[in-house]
């Protein structure tokens, strides 16, 4: 039923997209020898390695986030849907705010303000562990959450 529901609301999106967006002229083709010609410009080669490295990162810890949510606050299943939820609600905040963020302040302040909330939060998820049940456990792990989605900004 779940994958129903995604594919459900995956056609709203795109309808939604359809018809609120304008029709805008498609950019002229790139052909693949400018696309590789632009790999000798080592200012574009260090952001393309600084994203990949950061967005490594920061979804390395998805393949182990519902043990490590389940052992820091106790929850069980249905908490740490909750809790995923809550971070792709910041997520999605993030996103709105890393259009924003590129246009006025540039691509290496932003990427500097990625990484380090990025690492703070995988810092903060290995703090929190070792407060696993107490009473900080779950407004720390709803902070970190915050902190990680809000950096998930596009880049």
């Amino acid at each position: 039923m779940t994958f129903v529901m995604v594919a459900v609301l995956g056609i709203v999106a795109v309808l939604g997209i359809r018809t609120l967006l304008p029709d805008v002229e498609s950019p002229p083709v790139v052909g693949f020898r400018n696309q590789v010609d632009a790999l000798r410009r080592p200012a574009l080669v260090a952001a393309l390695c600084l994203t990949t490295l950061g967005l490594m990162g920061g979804f390395v810890v998805f393949t182990y986030v519902g043990p490590l949510l389940a052992q820091i606050t106790g929850f069980g299943g249905p908490g740490v849907s909750g809790l995923l939820f809550l971070f792709g609600v910041a997520a999605t905040f993030g996103n709105s705010l890393g259009g924003y963020g590129t246009d006025h302040f540039g691509y290496a302040r932003l990427m500097t303000v990625i990484l380090i909330m990025l690492s703070l939060a995988l810092l903060g998820f290995s703090v929190l562990a070792l407060f696993s049940g107490s009473a900080l456990s779950v407004p720390g792990t709803l902070a970190v959450l915050a902190l990680s989605g809000g950096a998930r900004v596009s880049r």
